[in-house]
């Protein structure tokens, strides 16, 4: 992150992490599509929301302090954080990571600027133990949700 906070990702799994009261979020994205994709902006849900859930308007989307690009076919990273004492999504999304789900949508773009799209991906927080019944740390588990063509609604 530009503060310098690092996270370790592994498939299927997000990094969602509070420290000193800001809110740190990563998680791994592949790009299904045949061009580049432009992950440029984000909404963070302080629950699990499902595809049938309406989608954010993306002008209120969050956006990125840098273009994050995923090229056809591979996988990269997206992250986000909230640092701002008086941003007005904190007090929520503390509260959800506490109870143990969000759903971040992602807004990105074809490398001409076109094809809009929103994709919905539920973070939960699963309580692990190993053979020996002992408790793991719990770990946040990544599923996509759902698709939106922005442009043809």
């Amino acid at each position: 992150f530009q503060d310098r906070h690092w996270v370790t990702l592994k498939g299927g799994r997000a990094a969602v992490e509070v420290v000193d009261g800001n809110v740190y979020l990563a998680m791994l994205v592949r790009n299904m599509g045949n061009g580049m994709a432009i992950i440029e902006a984000w909404k963070v849900h302080p629950r699990q929301a499902s595809s049938g859930d309406p989608w954010a308007n993306p002008d209120v989307f969050r956006p990125q302090t840098r273009g994050l690009l995923v090229p056809p076919g591979d996988v990269t990273f997206w992250q986000g954080a909230i640092r701002e004492l008086d941003d007005p999504w904190r007090a929520p999304i503390h509260q959800a990571i506490e109870e143990g789900a969000i759903t971040v949508d992602l807004l990105y773009r074809d490398r001409e600027g076109g094809q809009r799209t929103a994709s919905r991906f539920a973070l939960v927080r699963r309580e692990a133990e190993d053979a020996d019944g002992k408790h793991e740390p719990a770990s946040w588990w990544v599923s996509l949700a759902s698709h939106r063509d922005i442009d043809q609604d």
